[in-house]
């Protein structure tokens, strides 16, 4: 299947005769992501032709050599209503075409740059098309991740800390080579979103063109992509969030040596919480509303905070985050209902759960993914067979805050003709990372039982030798 991308370059997708379809969906799926970075970052393609093959092989991320588009054969075989993630692949990797192959870097400590870049093209194209909270299938709710917050902003969070690394880190030398690629990935994508937000869609729209001209067929790295930005980063033309906050000049009017200095070259996190809400009634009927704002992480980030009423309007101010604790004030005419911290959610916090005045909760029964701001609640059903209580069933419900899991269901035993239960509270990274402690009490199968029980197991590299101790009473 052929296809002009333009007047200069054309686009060539090769398929078996019976994945026709799938051909050309690949095809046309490429065009339109080419299309999309030229529109909105002004990027031209730095090949005169681009050519899809499909590739034997058991796995699916698609790889990029030179101007050849490897797809593994599985995304040619996904279901219609799969089709996303087939698209997700594919586009995850197109950004290589220009950082990896016509864009050189330093193999040792800057290849953040042949992952995490392209990622973050591929997440923006993916939001341009479904929308910026979509999940990976069309229609459906229940089981259906949502592709920000999944595969990307977890596979960040859910990396150990012991086997967490700055992005700006060895390759050669890291003792978990896996975890570090969802470092150079995911993270990378993440923070490079936040830089958008930071310094605007003009500056940054002119930072990456002016990088992706600048060093092409050149060897380039974090120095050079810093200052990109920094050439472009002017009061003129930023309109970022960051444009009228003073603090952040601290380094010289256009330098973003802060941002990059706290998020390329260290580990540290983010995560702001709202520590209270207070509302006073004044003498001329107006609202004032005291928030508090406490800063638990160690990176400083602008962030919005938004107050919506009770009659339906909303305002937002913009916080510097550079204090331990802040107050904002907001002047209204109607009775406050919420208060939200980052409403948009485009910061990489460590947690979103105290982010608000109001909790997200989600009802679902047996499965299934959430937010991480949500509160999962899971209905499940729970059947068993047993000399005692004969037949039993039941309805119960497991629920997970934070570090805290609980299980709770009853029951009733057809042959004893007797109430069952069990239920159990877990604390996932009980005082250090890696020990979970937990209580427990249960009547089920003629046995009445009280239990505490715990467990350590310490998050190993893969060259290391593992161990747990396990302790119940």
């Amino acid at each position: 299947s052929f296809s002009k991308y333009n007047n200069s370059h054309e686009i060539i997708s090769f398929y078996f005769d019976d994945q026709k379809s799938k051909g050309i969906s690949f095809l046309n799926w490429t065009k339109s992501f080419l299309n999309f970075l030229q529109m909105t970052y002004g990027m031209s393609l730095p090949w005169e032709k681009v050519i899809i093959v499909p590739v034997d092989a058991d796995f699916q991320q698609v790889e990029v050599i030179n101007n050849l588009v490897l797809v593994p054969l599985p995304n040619y075989k996904r279901p219609e209503f799969m089709e996303r993630q087939a698209l997700g692949f594919l586009t995850r990797s197109l950004g290589k075409l220009w950082f990896s192959e016509s864009i050189w870097n330093d193999q040792e400590k800057q290849l953040w740059l042949s992952f995490g870049l392209p990622a973050f093209l591929g997440l923006r194209y993916f939001q341009y098309k479904f929308g910026s909270d979509t999940g990976i299938f069309n229609n459906i709710d229940w089981l259906n991740p949502r592709y920000k917050d999944h595969y990307f902003e977890e596979m960040v969070k859910n990396i150990h800390p012991k086997k967490n690394y700055p992005i700006i880190s060895s390759f050669r030398e890291n003792p978990d080579s896996q975890s570090f690629l969802k470092t150079l990935t995911y993270k990378t994508a993440m923070v490079i979103s936040m830089l958008e937000f930071v310094v605007g869609e003009k500056v940054f729209k002119k930072g990456l063109q002016n990088f992706s001209n600048e060093y092409n067929q050149k060897i380039a790295g974090i120095k050079e992509f810093q200052m990109s930005f920094e050439k472009f980063n002017l009061p003129a033309i930023r309109n970022g969030i960051i444009g009228g906050l003073k603090e952040y000049d601290a380094f010289g009017g256009s330098s973003l040596e802060w941002f990059f200095s706290q998020w390329f070259k260290t580990k540290k996190t983010l995560d702001y919480a709202l520590k209270g809400v207070i509302t006073r009634k004044l003498e001329n009927d107006f609202f004032e509303v005291e928030i508090d704002i406490k800063k638990i992480g160690i990176i400083k980030m602008p962030f919005e905070i938004s107050i919506e009423t009770e009659d339906g309007d909303e305002f937002r101010k913009v916080v510097s985050g550079i204090k331990k604790e802040e107050k904002v004030f907001f002047l209204t005419r109607s009775f406050p209902a919420k208060v939200s911290i980052d409403p948009d959610e485009k910061l990489l916090e460590k947690s979103r759960v105290n982010n608000h005045s109001f909790r997200f909760y989600r009802y679902r029964f047996g499965f299934d993914w959430k937010k991480d701001r949500e509160h999962l609640v899971l209905i499940v059903p729970g059947l068993g067979n047993n000399a005692i209580d004969g037949n039993s069933l039941g309805l119960g419900v497991r629920y997970r805050f934070e570090d805290y899991r609980i299980y709770g269901i009853p029951g009733y035993g057809t042959k004893n003709k007797r109430l069952l239960y069990i239920f159990n509270i877990d604390r996932n990274n009980f005082g250090t990372h890696g020990f979970d402690a937990g209580f427990s009490f249960y009547e089920f199968g003629g046995v009445k039982s009280q239990g505490l029980r715990a467990t350590f197991e310490p998050s190993q590299n893969p060259d290391e030798i593992g161990y747990k101790f396990h302790s119940s009473f």
